[in-house]
C-alpha cells in the first residue's frame, strides 16, 4: 500500500506531514501578510518549525488549490507557468504555493478569515497534492520546451 492512513489523514510513507501544523503555518503567514508585511520579512521572523510546515509539498499545494478557488484554473495555470517562467527549479515545490498565493492575495477583497475557511482536508492529502504536481511538472515541461524551442530558433 502506497499511503498510510493514521487518524483518517492519509500521508506519504516517510511524511512527517501533520494538518493542524500545516494551517496554523498558514494561519501565521496570513496574520502577518494581512498586517502589509513583506514576504521576506514574515519568512525571516516566522520560526523555523513553521516554516517547514509553510514549505512542505502539501501545504504548497493546498495553497494552489485555494487560488485556484478565488481565481479559476486558467488564471491559476497563468500565474504558474509566468513563475516557472522567472525561477529556477531548486526548492521549486517548496515555494510556488507562497508566492503564487501572496501574488493572488494583492488582488483580492477576501479577509484572512476567508481564505482560511478556502483550505479543505482534502487539499492537503496525497492524491491532490499529486494531481497537483503532475500539472504543475506538465506546465514546468512545456515552459522548458517552449525555452529551447526559442534557443534553437534564435542559433538556427
Amino acid at each position: 500500500m502506497f499511503l498510510n492512513v493514521i487518524d483518517h489523514q492519509a500521508t506519504l510513507p516517510g511524511s512527517d506531514f501533520n494538518l493542524e501544523k500545516s494551517l496554523s503555518a498558514i494561519r501565521k503567514f496570513l496574520n502577518e501578510l494581512y498586517q502589509g508585511k513583506p514576504v521576506t520579512e514574515i519568512i525571516h521572523n516566522i520560526a523555523p518549525e513553521h516554516i517547514e510546515h509553510l514549505q512542505c509539498v502539501e501545504s504548497q499545494m493546498a495553497m494552489i488549490a485555494v487560488v485556484s478557488q478565488i481565481v479559476n484554473d486558467k488564471y491559476t495555470n497563468q500565474f504558474i507557468t509566468e513563475f516557472l517562467q522567472q525561477h529556477t527549479c531548486e526548492s521549486l515545490m517548496n515555494t510556488i504555493g507562497t508566492n503564487i498565493f501572496v501574488e493572488v492575495l494583492k488582488n483580492t477583497p477576501l479577509k484572512k478569515d476567508e481564505v482560511m475557511n478556502l483550505f479543505k482536508p482534502l487539499d492537503f492529502e496525497p492524491v491532490c497534492v499529486k494531481e497537483k504536481i503532475t500539472s504543475i511538472l506538465c506546465l514546468a515541461l512545456q515552459v522548458n520546451t517552449t525555452k529551447v524551442e526559442n534557443a534553437l530558433s534564435v542559433t538556427a
